[in-house]
């Protein structure tokens, strides 16, 4: 069981290292899209905890640092400590993206697409907007966790206004 926790947590965080490094290189690119999205800093800071968490845990265990533990026990601390990747990833992917027709926001696990066309009303707050649309779509967006999200509104706005 400890064999198999140690692989699947390595297996893990590697996946979640590759992901995290290509993110980061596709956003040094230049394109014409733009782009507002959590800051990459904060997916590495998460990444960074973790690691150095669970090489110190599996140190301890094989080193019998502390007694009486179980290979379930570190099975269970290990998957405690996969919550951090989990927060990790889930930064890294969030952004949202406005193309020529279209605005693409992608969250943790889905990809919400609406084109400006669509677009009603934009609510501004002091912490949030929300975007209200035809399709019954309503996105409503973090302002102050995103970069670049002023100019991105911004450009909404003058869409809506053609």
């Amino acid at each position: 069981m400890d064999v198999l926790s140690t692989m699947i947590t390595a297996i893990i965080m590697v996946l979640l290292f590759i992901y995290i490094s290509m993110e980061s290189n596709r956003r040094k690119q230049k394109r014409n899209d733009l782009e507002a999205n959590y800051n990459i800093k904060v997916s590495r800071t998460f990444y960074l905890i973790t690691s150095i968490l669970l090489i110190i845990f599996h140190l301890a265990y094989y080193f019998e640092a502390y007694p009486n533990s179980s290979p379930f026990s570190m099975f269970m601390i290990s998957l405690i400590l996969l919550i951090f990747p989990f927060i990790s990833y889930s930064l890294a992917k969030k952004k949202i993206i406005v193309r020529d027709n279209e605005i693409i926001v992608y969250k943790t696990f889905k990809k919400i697409t609406i084109p400006l066309s669509d677009i009603t009303q934009i609510i501004d707050n002091a912490i949030t907007t929300k975007i209200y649309s035809n399709s019954k779509k309503t996105l409503t967006i973090d302002r102050r966790l995103y970069e670049n999200i002023r100019q991105i509104l911004n450009k909404i706005k003058e869409k809506i206004n053609e």
